[in-house]
């Protein structure tokens, strides 16, 4: 907080203990560097308790907003934006990419979907004790089982997709 790198002023810390020294900071001086760093330190483990990592979340965004608050992007600053987010998500792939609106026209999304739908183990037409049905829950709710329950009969051959 303010100190010089030199040795006499470096503590060494085990990672527990340097977790727990930003928690501390944080909820010592609520202020933004501390609220950034414990935040990272939190990004995707869980570790947090809820009611903490509910106040940290609303005091980083509130301090998100108030120092961009006024500020307008030039257009210049918003293609980099795109850029390093397009960069990201092609690094990453697929998975976990949001939903983008407006990408794809109607026809494309509703083919899509009848691609995906046609080999999804839920939507094939399945055959159970000789009668069809149009999918593994249509034939649940119709025998009154549950749909996994009819995925274990395929073992024995009272059931199998067609």
């Amino acid at each position: 907080m303010g100190g010089s790198d030199e040795n006499e002023n470096i503590v060494y810390l085990t990672a527990k203990e340097h977790y727990i020294a930003h928690f501390l900071l944080w909820k010592l001086y609520r202020n933004t560097e501390m609220t950034y760093a414990f935040r990272l330190m939190n990004a995707n483990r869980g570790i947090l308790g809820s009611s903490a990592f509910e106040r940290l979340r609303e005091e980083y965004s509130k301090r998100s907003s108030d120092l961009l608050l006024g500020r307008k992007n030039t257009d210049e600053q918003m293609e980099k934006q795109t850029a390093a987010v397009r960069a990201y998500y092609k690094r990453i792939g697929a998975k976990g990419r949001p939903k983008l609106k407006g990408v794809w026209s109607t026809d494309s999304r509703e083919a899509q979907s009848e691609r995906m739908m046609k080999d999804h183990h839920l939507s094939k037409t399945v055959v159970v004790d000789g009668v069809e049905y149009h999918s593994l829950r249509e034939a649940g709710r119709q025998i009154d089982v549950s749909h996994r329950t009819i995925k274990r009969w395929f073992s024995s051959g009272r059931a199998y997709y067609k």
